[in-house]
């Protein structure tokens, strides 16, 4: 009786509290964008083969308050995704990190931005920008 309640304690501990966390499976890499510059910037992933490296149609940003997209001057985001499984999967292998000023968007509106190619730097991302830890930096300017 004192082995089974002392199995049943073992099992019920287990339970509650688990295992301890794994990273995320589906995130492979991760890009760190830092901006240097005393501007506030936006920046999306672009999918495009090159040489055709033309800005998406469709507006890229999620709204008009770009939370998850701005990098406010002389910081950085991380971003984290499966990148690296992404590209060994694609036919075309690259992709891009377009940074854009964030007051030229709300000035000119994205259909003057996408049609003028007003990018400040675009960055291509292929499998071999990645290091053996699965990262990136990218720095602007």
């Amino acid at each position: 009786m004192i082995t089974f309640m002392k199995y049943s304690l073992l099992s019920l501990t287990f339970l509650l509290f688990g295992c301890p966390e794994k990273r995320d499976p589906k995130i492979d890499s991760f890009v760190k964008i830092s901006n240097m510059s005393p501007n506030t910037v936006l920046f999306f992933a672009g999918r495009a083969a090159f040489p055709d490296i033309t800005l998406q149609e469709g507006y890229p940003f999620f709204n008009m308050n770009f939370d998850r997209q701005i990098i406010l001057p002389h910081s950085f985001v991380v971003e984290n995704g499966s990148l690296v499984f992404s590209l060994s999967r694609r036919k075309e292998n690259s992709f891009y990190y377009f940074l854009l000023d964030k007051d030229t968007l709300l000035a000119q509106g994205w259909d003057s931005v996408r049609d003028n190619y007003k990018v400040l730097k675009r960055f291509p991302i292929v499998a071999d920008s990645f290091t053996k830890k699965n990262t990136v930096t990218l720095i602007y300017p």
